[in-house]
């Protein structure tokens, strides 16, 4: 049960990126998820939690095109693949 209160928190970063947006376009918000927590990343998010987030995010993903692939057809199994990846080129600062 623990797991599902951190994943939740973890979870509001994701839809607060999203916005009003759906979930099942997600591969193509501007800026991308990895993109927009690093932004995120001076108002209080530590590297760590933003790899926590993309690790939560990566299995919601998974459990949504399972659960709902019509919803989610978009969203490519490799894009899901590719989140919790953190790119070189970025730093968070702290």
């Amino acid at each position: 049960m623990a797991q599902v209160s951190i994943d939740f928190n973890y979870l509001k970063y994701l839809l607060h990126w999203a916005g009003s947006q759906p979930l099942g376009s997600a591969s193509n918000f501007v800026p991308a998820l990895s993109d927009y927590l690093y932004q995120e990343a001076g108002k209080g998010i530590y590297h760590d939690d933003v790899e926590s987030i993309l690790v939560a995010s990566q299995r919601y993903f998974l459990w949504a095109k399972t659960m709902f692939p019509v919803e989610f057809q978009e969203i490519l199994l490799s894009w899901i693949m590719n989140l919790k990846t953190i790119p070189n080129r970025k730093e968070v600062i702290l």
